[in-house]
């Protein structure tokens, strides 16, 4: 006969936070030019464990605001080690853009990006997130000028025209704070 024996129940995780808010900061580097400043607040929402979507509307100036693009778009990022404070992801995300070139131009493009990140949490309810992402963007609509600056012309968009080459790579660097409820 077999003496019965205590079996030890594992602790329940605590959840991880559901619905956060943050504001963040980079840089966009786009046709070889550096000299911009990104600015943005986002929203993220944790579908499982490990699946976030996130949504952001942000601001991208280049250097004496000859170019200025607003954005607006959304990622699916998948977290590895969620659990973890100390969390790498990756990230796909798409969305739209309004771009603005001197004040005499402005296209309006979509865009498609992958990227990858990593999550250090603070606590609980406030985490860092330092995120690189690389994309292409496609001019769909614009307004063609009649004579573009030469300054404008180093960092303007591709143009809506059915061209074969209306396509910009760039790639873009943030760093976040997000305050999760």
């Amino acid at each position: 006969m077999v003496a019965p024996g205590a079996v030890a129940v594992a602790p329940r995780r605590p959840p991880l936070p559901i619905f956060g808010i943050g504001l963040f900061a980079g840089g966009t580097n786009v046709q070889d030019k550096q000299e911009s400043s990104d600015v943005g607040a986002l929203a993220r929402l944790r579908l499982t464990p490990g699946l976030l979507i996130e949504g952001e509307i942000a601001k991208t100036s280049f250097k004496d605001d000859v170019r200025v693009d607003r954005r607006i778009g959304g990622s699916l990022i998948y977290e590895i080690g969620a659990y973890n404070s100390l969390a790498p992801y990756l990230l796909a995300g798409a969305g739209v853009q309004q771009a603005d070139v001197d004040g005499s131009f402005s296209t309006t493009q979509d865009f498609g990006e992958l990227g990858v990140g990593l999550r250090l949490a603070l606590s609980r309810n406030f985490h860092l997130t330092f995120d690189i992402r690389a994309g292409k963007r496609q001019a769909i609509d614009s307004n063609q000028p009649d004579v573009v600056s030469n300054a404008a012309r180093t960092v303007a968009p591709p143009t809506g025209t059915n061209n074969s080459n209306n396509t910009e790579d760039y790639t873009r660097a943030r760093l976040a704070a997000i305050l999760y409820f």
